[in-house]
């Protein structure tokens, strides 16, 4: 009996820790986010690079630059979350999406905040 508990525990210690991801939160600040490395897991292989802009009705039109600096596939999923001026969130963030970039390529990804009040973004991007 005690040897299968153990080997039920190690079964779902190695399942767990090799779905862990690291995640990072990225603001669209521009003072604060020219040029970003994934740091850690990625050890600067993948720039991300946000930017942000107005459309017609106020609403902010969110777009991220992600680029492949390395000679081997990066897989990431991203979700952008939506902040008034005062920090708070607008609306709940927009469901996570995979991206695979193959060696050396850059991909583009957008969305529009769900309302006029929301004045900046955080782009969340896993990988693992």
């Amino acid at each position: 009996m005690k040897i299968k508990t153990l080997a039920i525990c190690m079964t779902s210690l190695l399942i767990t820790g090799c779905a862990t991801s690291t995640c990072v939160s990225i603001p669209s600040n521009p003072a604060n986010t020219n040029n970003t490395n994934l740091g850690s897991g990625l050890l600067g292989s993948v720039r991300i690079t946000p930017s942000a802009s107005k459309l017609a009705g106020d609403l902010l039109y969110a777009k991220v630059a992600f680029f492949n600096k390395t000679a081997t596939v990066q897989d990431l999923k991203y979700q952008f979350q939506w902040l008034g001026v005062d920090g708070f969130n607008q609306g709940n963030p927009t469901p996570w999406v995979p991206v695979q970039l193959l060696p050396n390529m850059s991909q583009v990804v957008t969305s529009v905040a769900p309302t006029a009040e929301t004045t900046q973004f955080n782009v969340n991007v896993c990988y693992k």
